[in-house]
């Protein structure tokens, strides 16, 4: 996933910081690699997937968790693009 500089921004004016890593074969990653920016974007009010969190055995906090690593780690590509 890669992040417009509008995109970035948004992300922190919210506040939310990069992470440098992510853990492999996880959720947070399967959503940084199958999602966009505007799939993850409203992960905070988004109706969690039970489909995801059936087949990842995750909770609905841990759904929304992996698609905010997910933001935030795209976050950090983009930093070290810039």
């Amino acid at each position: 996933m890669e992040l417009t500089k509008t995109q970035y921004e948004a992300l922190k004016s919210n506040g939310i910081e990069s992470v440098e890593t992510i853990e492999e074969n996880s959720f947070s990653e399967a959503c940084y690699n199958g999602n966009c920016y505007e799939d993850l974007e409203n992960y905070e009010t988004a109706i969690a997937d039970s489909v995801d969190m059936k087949q990842w055995g995750i909770s609905e906090e841990d759904w929304r968790e992996s698609q905010k690593t997910a933001l935030q780690y795209a976050m950090y590509w983009y930093e070290d693009e810039m």
